[in-house]
């Protein structure tokens, strides 16, 4: 569960950086065309009807208004989209390494203790084997072997018993973390939603009002309706 989690959160992290980036990207290039239309406004085609010249030069000059305009709502959305989305899913994605890491975690010294265990096994079938070959042995050279042998039973007894403990100490945090994730998971994904949507509903209205404005500007003998600015 917690390797898929992370996969899916990762995507969230690269992709609402993207989005950030992309009406960055938007807003930079609709203030170009503002400029662009500015200039249209200063050199419009000759024509022998100057007020036909100048009523289309009003409407360029204002369409560049309109267009800086929507710069700035879309300079302002990416802003959102970094501060609000895009904070939210790191931050989430922060509980989600830090549930990972403590699997992980346990993981690791649940390896610890099965080696520990292995190794008891092994020294254990080493000592029984050299018992039986010095079982009919009086020499007392004999046993020094065995002795060192059952040196090494208990060092891997006590490493053993170490890491069970390390081990428990670790569960006991494994589940305290994973009940904290369980309680903050349901919320903060809700949380990431609701930022998506309210960024988007917020400055989409604003975009729409703005190509209403624009649109409704390049309609011949119509007053423009942008601010004197």
């Amino acid at each position: 569960y917690a390797k898929e989690l992370e996969k899916d959160v990762a995507v969230l992290v690269k992709q609402s950086a993207i989005l950030a980036k992309a009406t960055k990207t938007s807003s930079d290039a609709t203030h170009e065309i503002a400029k662009a239309f500015s200039g249209l406004s200063e050199n419009t085609y000759p024509t022998p009807d100057l007020g036909a010249a100048g009523r289309l030069a009003t409407m360029l000059n204002n369409a560049a208004k309109g267009m800086l305009s929507l710069a700035s709502t879309l300079e302002e959305k990416s802003s959102a989209e970094t501060d609000q989305i895009e904070a939210a899913i790191v931050d989430f994605d922060r509980d989600v390494q830090a549930l990972r890491l403590a699997l992980q975690r346990r993981t690791e010294k649940h390896y610890d203790l099965t080696k520990s265990l292995n190794r008891i096994s092994t020294v254990g079938d080493k000592l029984d084997r050299m018992k039986e070959v010095a079982v009919n042995k009086t020499n007392e050279d004999a046993m020094v072997p065995i002795q060192v042998k059952e040196g090494e039973m208990l060092e891997a007894k006590d490493a053993a018993e170490a890491a069970r403990t390390e081990l428990e100490v670790v569960s006991a945090r494994v589940i305290r973390e994973v009940e904290r994730f369980r309680l903050c998971c349901d919320g903060k994904l809700r949380h990431i939603v609701a930022e998506m949507g309210g960024v988007a509903v917020r400055f989409d209205d604003k975009i729409n009002d703005s190509w209403g404005t624009i649109l409704a500007n390049t309609q011949p003998n119509v007053e423009p309706k942008f601010d004197a600015c």
